[in-house]
């Protein structure tokens, strides 16, 4: 080599080492997030949720009125007649009031299994004799509380500029016509958890999902829908789908790009007069299952917001939860534009 080509070829080596410098700590982030623990593999939907630790471990922790067994990685339900109580069911319906108590069937020590599920068919059969679902529950409007929990981020499309993911999708309300309180055999009963095939016999606010290009609930096999109505009245009814969202890109800076993807819900049958929709007032009302793995983006973080529409029809409730992810660029620098630079620096060194 001549003395005069060492300036080329460190020129060369100096600008190889800062992309390096700049791309290998993405690259090892890249590899970690895929090598992460799958111990929330474990966890199932009702009885426990994946946490995320400051150490970046995670680990399946038991939900509200669940414990872990000794000797078990299983959470079950906590027996205590505490749970029971029909003080805590006449309270004033909450979000928390129903995550709180919805255990199933609980029994108190006067009733036994046979005399319970006697008194739910008697009392199910009485309030449906007296119950109008074309009825709106209130002439003031129902508050509808929104709680989301996103089970899995599978895809994002960058032909069709949208994401798909898996939700639990759970809407909170209180109808005083499902009120069993004062029916015989209530306090044998902390809720009453229907079929699907309920759910077309009560008043429902028909929250969906206005600006969803596909969704569908999942059938596995039957629809996998829950509905549960409390001795007060209130009602809560969740659905597992899958919905495909829409998803805003600019390439303008890739592979260093953005993307932003919404998801409107919104009732699409009664504006802020009839019904009116609030994201679950306490705790959290949109949570994420475990770590998001995708081969080509990194989820970076999530907002929930609400928001109104004005229709000719009236005005709208409007809530809306945006998931912003970055391009995992570190494949592209040391596969594409690193070689890609090299090559051309060294044809021009050799070329000399």
């Amino acid at each position: 080599m001549r003395r005069d080509d060492w300036p080329h070829f460190l020129l060369v080596l100096r600008y190889s080492l800062i992309f390096l410098s700049v791309t290998m700590p993405l690259f090892s982030d890249l590899v970690t997030a895929n090598s992460m623990p799958r111990d929330c593999d474990k966890c199932d939907l009702r009885s426990s949720y994946c946490k995320k630790w400051p150490n970046d471990t995670v680990s399946c922790e038991c939900r509200a009125g669940f414990h872990r067994q000794s000797n078990s990685e299983h959470c079950v339900m906590i027996k205590e007649t505490s749970i029971a109580n029909p003080s805590i069911i006449k309270s004033k319906p909450s979000i928390d009031n129903v995550r709180d108590i919805l255990v199933g069937t609980e029994h108190s020590d006067q009733c036994n299994l046979g005399q319970a599920e006697k008194h739910a068919t008697r009392i199910l059969g009485d309030i449906l004799n007296r119950y109008d679902r074309n009825l709106s529950p209130s002439i003031k409007g129902v508050d509808v509380e929104v709680e989301l929990l996103i089970q899995k981020v599978s895809e994002i499309n960058e032909l069709l500029s949208s994401s798909k993911m898996d939700i639990l999708f759970s809407q909170i309300w209180h109808d005083p016509g499902l009120n069993f309180e004062q029916e015989e055999g209530a306090q044998c009963l902390t809720n009453l958890s229907l079929s699907y095939r309920m759910v077309d016999t009560i008043w429902i606010p028909n929250v969906c999902l206005v600006n969803s290009k596909a969704s569908g609930i999942h059938s596995s096999p039957t629809p996998n829908i829950f509905l549960a109505i409390f001795p007060n009245g209130t009602v809560w009814l969740n659905y597992r789908i899958v919905v495909e969202s829409p998803c805003d890109f600019e390439f303008t800076t890739f592979p260093m790009d953005k993307v932003e993807c919404t998801t409107v819900f919104e009732s699409y049958s009664f504006n802020v007069g009839k019904v009116r929709l609030h994201w679950k007032r306490m705790g959290v009302p949109v949570e994420i299952i475990g770590s998001v793995n995708l081969p080509d983006f990194i989820l970076t973080h999530f907002v929930h917001e609400k928001a109104t529409f004005h229709y000719p029809a009236g005005v709208w409730d409007q809530l809306n939860i945006k998931i912003f992810f970055r391009r995992s660029y570190g494949f592209y620098i040391l596969q594409i534009y690193l070689p890609t630079y090299c090559t051309n620096k060294l044809d021009l060194f050799l070329a000399r």
